[in-house]
C-alpha cells in the first residue's frame, strides 16, 4: 500500500474515533459550546498532524534538510499538546466560560501560526543556503574533475619530459582544492577564462597522447597551467574582497 494512502486511512480513522468519542461522552448540555470548540480544535490539530506527516515524508524523499523538518514537527506537536491541555484544564477541570475558552484556543492558534511562519521562513533560508552552497562548489568540482582527468592522461604517458608538467599540474590541483567558494556568476570573466583555458589544456594533452614528444604542446600546456594558476589567484583575491564587502 502507498505510504500516503496508509497515512490517509489512519487519519480518517482517528477523525472518526474523535467525533464518536465526543458524541458518546454524555449529553450536550450547558457545556455544548465548549465541547464543540474542543472538538473543532482537536480535529484541526489532528488534521495538521496528518498534513505534517505527509509533508515530512515528501520532504525526506526530496532530500530537504532534517533541521527544517524538525521545526515543523516540534511546532505542530506542541500545538497538539496545548490543545489537549486546554481541553483537560480549561474545560474538564476549571470549566471556564465559552468566551474565555474560545479566546484561549484562538491565542494558541495564533502562536502556532506564528511558529509555523517562522519555521517556513527558516526552512526557505536553509534551502536557499543549500542551493547557494551547491552552486558555489559545482564550478570548482567541474574544474577539479577536468584537471584530474588531464593528470591521469599524463600519468599514462609516463614520459620524462612530462614530469615537470605533471608537477605543475599537481600544484594547480592543490591550489584549486583550497580555492574560495563564491556564488556562481560573481566573477564571470575570471571563471570563464579558467574554464576556457582548462579546455584548451585538455586539448593539448590529448595531442600529446598522439605525439608525446611534441615540444610545442608541452610548452603550451605549461603556459596554460601558469595562466590558469594566475586566474585562480586573481579569482581568490576577488572572492576575499567580495566576502569582506558582503560582511560590511
Amino acid at each position: 500500500m502507498n505510504i500516503n494512502r496508509l497515512f490517509a486511512s489512519l487519519y480518517g480513522i482517528v477523525l472518526l474515533l474523535t467525533v464518536v468519542l465526543f458524541l458518546a461522552a454524555g449529553e450536550w448540555g450547558a457545556d455544548a459550546g465548549v465541547r464543540f470548540v474542543s472538538l473543532l480544535a482537536l480535529l484541526f490539530a489532528e488534521t495538521m498532524g496528518w498534513r505534517l506527516i505527509v509533508y515530512a515524508n515528501a520532504a525526506g524523499a526530496a532530500g530537504k534538510s532534517l533541521p527544517a523538518r524538525l521545526l515543523f514537527v516540534t511546532v505542530t506537536t506542541l500545538y497538539g499538546a496545548a490543545v489537549v491541555l486546554h481541553i483537560v484544564l480549561f474545560w474538564l477541570v476549571w470549566s471556564v466560560s465559552l468566551f474565555a475558552y474560545i479566546l484561549i484556543h484562538l491565542a494558541t492558534l495564533v502562536v502556532w501560526g506564528t511558529g509555523m511562519g517562522l519555521s517556513l521562513a527558516y526552512s526557505k533560508y536553509v534551502g536557499d543556503q543549500a542551493k547557494r552552497t551547491t552552486a558555489q562548489t559545482q564550478l570548482i568540482d567541474r574544474m577539479r574533475a577536468k584537471l584530474r582527468s588531464i593528470q591521469q592522461t599524463l600519468d599514462r604517458l609516463d614520459w620524462a619530459d612530462h614530469e615537470g608538467l605533471r608537477g605543475e599540474l599537481r600544484e594547480l590541483l592543490e591550489k584549486l582544492t583550497y580555492s574560495a567558494s563564491v556564488p556562481r556568476g560573481t566573477m564571470p570573466i575570471a571563471e570563464d577564462s579558467m574554464l576556457w583555458q582548462i579546455d584548451a589544456l585538455e586539448q593539448c594533452v590529448r595531442k600529446l597522447e598522439q605525439n608525446k614528444e611534441d615540444k610545442g604542446n608541452i610548452e603550451l600546456s605549461r603556459q596554460l597551467i601558469v595562466d590558469i594558476t594566475e586566474d585562480l589567484a586573481r579569482r581568490n583575491r576577488q572572492a576575499g574582497e567580495f566576502k569582506i564587502e558582503k560582511r560590511v
